[in-house]
């Protein structure tokens, strides 16, 4: 007879009682009971009166046994994938350890998702895929710290690499307490050796100049996002009953009926991420991590680790806002390890360096490439419309806030009918949506792209600002 396993019984009785599968269950529940271990490490283990070691091997070591206890046998496929990366580190010369590190990640990577297309294709269930992806941007990010902190010259840097290299290798504590810890294994999101470092030992809030008795408190953060986790979780539960993904792919006679079907579908999928994305920036920030300095007005700021900006994202009224700020911890790894290292390279494009390496993160599924291919369109195709018409809208107040509202209705129509492909990740189920739509949002987006002018728009009325796009807005994800 087996023996009781309270945690497997803890797990068993939330799933009977929301209905989940227990999958979901281990993940969520796992993720909820991290929340009062965050607050014991920000107050009872803190580093003014807990050696630094220990907040490592005891956050390496709740990490694991989350992994463990979520993922099984496959939490070993992550220990090898950091292990190997380690070696890298210290046995390869600082000149070139970044490649070997990115090399071994992109394989590892790409098994995973291998493996997971051979025993789950199609599925949505919860494997040790996730981690990884998230174990990928930190291997990579310490290979690449390491090599502009031992083998670049400080002029050769820009502002942020010379805040994030390192100048020696980390210790195997550090180094696994960074991959493994149990505040992001599970979730992430990503943040850098040297802000894991700073949080550990404490230095988190001195590094940013301004003085205080005492440490900013990060209740207001915490049950701001907590709430706004849950509202989600209630928006997504509420929506996952009536509009699983499947209905998609049911034809209807009334294209505006059949799109509210669609963004319904993604709205859903979108409040399964808000949720999980937003629980875990709070657990951060009840721990202590994720303090990013002081407003203009002498407020806390605690938004190092948002990897979402709700509002921004569902009020978007251009393509390039909309993803931006969606997943804004993948888009600065992306920039960190690809766009900023290509900038004015002859033999390849940053741009498109960094669309490929973000797909290849992602996976191998069709629905994938084709939003890839379909987001890139569609990103050149509102650049343009948005030169040629929004001039013609500057004219009178009441006019840019038409202006406003229609690209906000047309930049979530668009988006939308890309994402929902993304989504079913077939093939076959992102062709069935297009001819559904009879191919309008493809077909505006391509005569866009390509027929209009690539010149700035006349100017009638006021002057408008330059619309060429934020520099530092090199987000692809």
């Amino acid at each position: 007879m087996a023996s009781w396993n309270p945690v497997q019984a803890l797990f068993d009785v939330v799933a009977n009682l929301i209905g989940f599968p227990i999958d979901q269950v281990r993940y969520i529940v796992l993720l909820a009971l991290s929340l009062p271990v965050a607050l014991l490490m920000r107050h009872a283990l803190h580093p003014r009166h807990t050696p630094v070691a220990l907040r490592h091997l005891l956050s390496l070591s709740l990490g694991l046994w989350m992994s463990v206890t979520c993922f099984g046998w496959e939490t070993l496929c992550l220990v090898v994938v950091v292990a190997v990366s380690y070696v890298f580190l210290l046995t390869t010369p600082a000149a070139v350890v970044q490649r070997y590190t990115m090399a071994w990640a992109l394989v590892c990577i790409s098994a995973g998702h291998l493996y997971r297309l051979l025993t789950d294709y199609g599925g949505y269930h919860l494997d040790f895929t996730g981690p990884l992806m998230i174990l990928v941007q930190r291997v990579t990010l310490v290979g690449y710290a390491v090599h502009d902190g031992m083998a670049r010259k400080s002029s050769e840097l820009n502002d942020d690499q010379k805040t994030q290299k390192l100048s020696q290798v980390p210790s195997v504590l550090e180094y696994f307490s960074y991959c493994t810890n149990f505040l992001t294994i599970l979730a992430g999101p990503c943040a850098t050796m040297h802000q894991h470092l700073c949080f550990m030992e404490g230095t988190n809030f001195s590094a940013h100049g301004k003085k205080h008795l005492h440490e900013p408190s990060s209740l207001l953060p915490v049950s701001t996002k907590l709430l706004q986790s849950l509202a989600s979780l209630a928006v997504y539960c509420w929506l996952a009953v009536s509009f699983p993904n499947e209905r998609a792919l049911e034809q209807h006679h009334s294209l505006l009926h059949y799109y509210g079907i669609i963004l319904l579908v993604v709205l859903k999928i979108k409040c399964q991420f808000y949720f999980i994305w937003l629980l875990s920036e709070s657990i951060n920030n009840a721990a202590g991590n994720g303090f990013d300095g002081y407003d203009d007005r002498g407020n806390p700021k605690w938004d190092l680790l948002s990897n979402i900006n709700i509002w921004k994202i569902e009020f978007a009224t251009n393509v390039r806002d909309y993803t931006y700020y969606w997943n804004l911890t993948t888009g600065l790894w992306l920039r960190r390890v690809c766009f900023d290292r290509l900038k004015g390279s002859r033999l390849v494009s940053p741009t498109l360096a960094t669309f490929l390496l973000s797909a290849l993160w992602h996976g191998f599924y069709p629905g994938y490439y084709m939003f890839l291919v379909y987001g890139a369109v569609l990103s050149e195709a509102g650049r343009k419309l948005r030169r040629v018409v929004r001039p013609w809208f500057q004219a009178a107040p009441h006019l840019r806030l038409l202006y406003h509202v229609l690209s906000c209705v047309a930049t979530r129509v668009a988006v939308d009918c890309g994402v929902i492909v993304f989504i079913l990740l077939w093939a076959s189920y992102g062709l069935t949506v297009w001819s559904n739509l009879y191919f309008v949002p493809n077909i505006l987006a391509l005569l866009c792209a390509f027929a209009l002018p690539s010149g700035k728009g006349r100017n009638h009325g006021n002057s408008h600002p330059n619309d060429a796009g934020n520099s530092d807005k090199n987000k692809t994800d």
